[in-house]
């Protein structure tokens, strides 16, 4: 399975889930997993990226289909390709200039708390 994906890959140049269908509006987020545990008591700790993709179907667009994956004979080597530098070494991101926050014309002092538990609620719902 691991050899006909990368071989998609090859043949598409984009790394993505087989399932997901073409010419369809997609979007994506990235976060940085990093479990580090500082109780005494923690053996091990992980870090890593985690990467949802999203698709958007509307009623003008569903996508198109992908072709089915092809399963040739099993694999002589358990070596597959590697991916390229632009996927596996990423430049780091930042802000050339520290961002001011906008300035208020007078403190925001909310009296009634009843709207946080109203949506709390809905949220709950």
């Amino acid at each position: 399975m691991v050899k006909a994906v990368v071989q998609r890959y090859l043949d598409e140049g984009v790394v993505c889930p087989p399932i997901m269908c073409k010419g369809i509006f997609t979007t994506y987020a990235v976060d940085k997993i990093d479990h580090n545990p500082s109780a005494t008591t923690a053996m091990s700790f992980f870090q890593g990226t985690g990467i949802s993709l999203f698709q958007h179907p509307s009623d003008d667009s569903h996508g198109e289909d992908r072709a089915p994956l092809l399963l040739g004979d099993k694999p002589k080597s358990k070596k597959i390709s590697p991916l390229p530098e632009s996927y596996t070494n990423v430049r780091p991101a930042y802000l050339k200039a520290k961002p001011e926050p906008p300035l208020l014309e007078k403190p925001i002092i909310f009296a009634d708390h009843s709207y946080m538990y109203q949506n709390i609620t809905a949220e709950f719902e």
